[in-house]
């Protein structure tokens, strides 16, 4: 990787950027012919990176990321919707992007089969870098979260947990006895 960053293919800064362009054309087509034969989890969380563009998980997915992948809710194998913001002035460029892999991607609604995006396009956002993900701030998670407390319950006590914020949120299943 240092070899790469010193002939100026790559640069090593919150991440792996390839700035070559021939190197990131080539690998953006290699890229497409995987992801169109078939498009996992793993892989489309790290795809928005490849974009260009400014993004953030927001909803679900920050919750999901911020808890370190320990509180998931609202998915299926056959609706997987994943909840992105991003900058209004980028949505045809988004389109364009998704487009190009043959992704399914909506405008602020569910609906789709198997794994898509849901676009929220917005004038700005604030974001934070996690897990090699740009995602929404822990506040503002958090914020969210409360809203939907009923549902966000134990994942605001896992946040509490992880990051000591003094949510004071206990969250305990009954037992039946």
């Amino acid at each position: 990787m240092n070899e790469l960053e010193e002939l100026d293919i790559i640069e090593i800064k919150n991440g792996i950027k390839i700035i070559d362009e021939e190197v990131s054309e080539r690998f953006e087509q290699l890229g497409k012919a995987l992801i169109q034969r078939r498009l996992d989890l793993e892989d489309a969380y790290l795809l928005p990176n490849f974009s260009g563009m400014r993004y953030a998980f927001t909803k679900i997915d920050a919750v999901f990321i911020w808890t370190k992948g320990g509180y998931q809710i609202a998915r299926s194998k056959t609706d997987y919707a994943i909840f992105i913001k991003i900058l209004e002035k980028d949505l045809s460029q988004w389109k364009d992007f998704f487009e190009g892999f043959n992704i399914q991607y909506n405008i602020k609604k569910r609906g789709g089969n198997n794994i898509y995006f849901v676009l929220y396009p917005v004038k700005d956002f604030e974001s934070d870098w996690v897990e090699n993900a740009s995602v929404e701030t822990l506040q503002k998670t958090i914020d969210w979260a409360k809203k939907y407390e009923l549902n966000f319950q134990p994942a605001l006590e896992m946040l509490d947990e992880i990051y000591d914020i003094g949510l004071d949120v206990e969250y305990k299943e009954k037992s039946k006895n």
